[in-house]
């Protein structure tokens, strides 16, 4: 199956809530094989990001990105060219990867207390049927 690079990311939040889940064994066992096979795409995904934000952050006098708090009181680096850097940042998260893995079935997960965002997120996961 391909996966592009935003699913990947857009799927964390989810894989670690489900992680969280008391869920059979032989499921988590499929689950913890999938997670071992995206994690080097999300270190390889956060890395290159890193990088693209170097490349664009504004630098002071001493050579560092510059920063500043944002809204939510965390820092955020300054962004010299948004537009350029927010076309490679998309153009790098559409990237597709190939991954080979066994779906799970939502019949797998009756019973399970799983919310609808974690399916939303991982619906590239899941198929419906046996």
């Amino acid at each position: 199956m391909r996966i592009t690079n935003k699913q990947v990311m857009e799927s964390v939040g989810a894989l670690a809530e489900l992680q969280q889940t008391d869920i059979p064994a032989a499921l988590s066992f499929r689950l913890a094989k999938i997670i071992m096979t995206i994690d080097p795409m999300i270190k390889a995904i956060n890395a290159a990001r890193v990088k693209l934000l170097d490349k664009y952050a504004k630098k002071g006098d001493d050579g560092r990105p510059i920063t500043r708090e944002n809204e939510e009181g965390g820092t955020m680096i300054e962004i010299e060219d948004t537009g350029s850097f927010e076309q490679e940042l998309n153009e790098m998260m559409l990237v597709e990867n190939d991954i080979d893995f066994e779906h799970i079935c939502i019949t797998d997960m009756v019973g399970l207390s799983v919310k609808p965002s974690v399916f939303i997120s991982l619906n590239w996961l899941f198929c419906e049927g046996q």
